[in-house]
């Protein structure tokens, strides 16, 4: 009933790492009309970065719960020395 959409640019923005730093590795059950939902908006961000039409998601987070149908965007930002992707590691 949740999910996030985010685009990751290399060397721009923060990385996987910086927005979810403590993921791990587990399986988290989906709802298929949510998978569908979040897929859509994934390719419309790449639509959007191809095409040069309007804002995309890079360096905010969209979260969905369709629990109660909302929708947020949250800015994130780079975590200051970042093991992935900072240009200040060893």
């Amino acid at each position: 009933m949740f999910g996030q959409v985010t685009v990751i640019i290399p060397g721009e923005t923060p990385c996987l790492e910086c927005i979810l730093p403590d993921s791990g590795n587990e399986d988290i059950p989906s709802v298929s009309p949510m998978v569908g939902i979040i897929g859509a908006v994934q390719a419309m961000e790449a639509v959007k970065i191809l095409t040069g039409t309007g804002s995309a998601l890079a360096g905010k987070l969209l979260t969905i719960d369709a629990t109660d149908n909302s929708y947020r965007v949250l800015d994130v930002k780079k975590k200051e020395n970042c093991d992935c992707c900072s240009s200040d590691k060893d």
